[in-house]
């Protein structure tokens, strides 16, 4: 290909590129916040659980028998019915885990899409090896794709959003002939 043509099939490339490389950010971001959201769900509700199980003698303390004490164990105890009870339905552990995997799989996308964007900004250039692991990389979106969120918090996906364009400004993304992205490097 020449001249315009090839320049303009490989700023399209390379859009491709930044924009999996931005997503793949973002989704290790938004999987890391659920899953520690998720590990501290699973961990309370397990807590409560522990300590309200008859085995335990925690009720049978002086400090629950009378009083706010008393109302306290009431409480705790009801919560622990209710948990046990929602647990099998909620899952939360099965949650940790999925969680846990789309994290780590976002993870290290991101950090393959890191060193292939720094590879091209260091050569200028976008070879077909680095192509190819970028095809790879967007296989892998794909399988990933299946078990996203199927309607995350629009406020939350806001936040990220802005976190990721503070961290991987577009301006900054090296294309050809990309004056503004050369003052950057400059300063």
């Amino acid at each position: 290909m020449s001249g315009d043509g090839g320049r303009r099939q490989l700023h399209e490339q390379l859009s491709v590129l930044y924009d999996d490389l931005r997503t793949a950010c973002f989704n290790k971001k938004y999987y890391g916040r659920q899953l520690t959201i998720a590990r501290r769900s699973n961990n309370a509700t397990e807590f409560i659980l522990a300590i309200t199980a008859s085995g335990t003698g925690i009720g049978s303390w002086e400090a629950f028998q009378a009083g706010i004490g008393h109302d306290v164990w009431v409480a705790l105890a009801t919560a622990s019915a209710l948990i046990a009870i929602l647990k099998p339905i909620v899952k939360l552990a099965d949650r940790v885990e999925r969680y846990a995997k789309l994290h780590g799989e976002y993870s290290k996308l991101f950090a393959t899409l890191q060193s292939v964007a720094g590879q091209v900004r260091m050569n200028q250039s976008f070879t077909p090896e680095l192509q190819k692991v970028h095809q790879t990389a967007q296989a892998t979106f794909s399988k990933l794709a299946d078990d996203d969120d199927p309607s995350p918090s629009a406020r939350v996906l806001k936040e990220l959003q802005r976190q990721v364009n503070e961290e991987i400004p577009a301006d900054r993304l090296w294309l050809p002939g990309n004056h503004a992205q050369k003052k950057h490097a400059q300063d």
